[in-house]
């Protein structure tokens, strides 16, 4: 029961130690993207990118719209 109890610990454990390092390496991109002046480019990117699938979405939208009627 000791050996299960310790294996759930360090499984548990493991999980934490990998988030962790995922959220601080997000961070550092983050901070690297800041720093750097990319955090701009990245946003305005971005921001085209969820403009153009928006668009695509109300395209589709209508497009169903005018089959069903």
């Amino acid at each position: 029961m000791l050996q299960k109890i310790q294996k759930f610990v360090s499984e548990k454990g493991q999980g934490i130690v990998e988030y962790a390092m995922v959220l601080g390496f997000v961070a550092l991109l983050a901070v690297g993207l800041w720093q750097s002046g990319l955090y701009g480019e990245s946003k305005k990117i971005f921001g085209t990118i969820a403009s153009n699938v928006s668009s695509t979405n109300e395209s589709v939208k209508n497009i169903n719209s005018s089959h069903l009627n």
